[in-house]
């Protein structure tokens, strides 16, 4: 791990050796993400990038990860909240109803039209994934 100093205009640079691993690029765009206490940045990279990402997945997270997209679009929340409001009987159950992070409904404005499911190894990483998912769609 790098310290970074943020300059006068709210700049860091992004040390040569990360930059190097994630195959960043000058003018590449970036999304930064607030998570809790620290800004994640998460490098854009065009849908011909993804082709074969999915090599060899594990069809196990594969159906969590449907499970959390069917959740979020019927209680149109994230999965996460569905499971804290699930416990204090704020919401009614929905039939096989993920209760963790993973699942985000996708908005367009104040429309619902969708939702984004991630699973991996950590909940709350599935969740970051899918919220960066849900934000470039417009």
């Amino acid at each position: 791990m790098e310290t970074v100093t943020i300059s006068p205009k709210f700049q860091v640079v992004i040390p040569k050796g990360n930059r190097e691993r994630l195959k960043l690029r000058p003018g590449q765009k970036v999304q930064a993400i607030l998570y809790d206490d620290r800004i994640e940045l998460v490098p854009v990279r065009p849908a011909k990038a993804m082709k074969g990402f999915l090599k060899g997945i594990d069809t196990k997270l594969s159906i969590l990860m449907a499970d959390s997209v069917i959740l979020a679009t019927a209680a149109k929340m994230t999965t996460a909240d569905y499971g804290v409001k699930l416990k204090t009987k704020e919401v009614t159950e929905v039939p096989n109803g993920i209760t963790f992070a993973g699942g985000v409904p996708v908005m367009r404005g104040a429309e619902f039209i969708g939702a984004v499911g991630t699973s991996g190894v950590q909940a709350i990483q599935d969740e970051q994934v899918s919220k960066a998912g849900a934000s470039v769609i417009k």
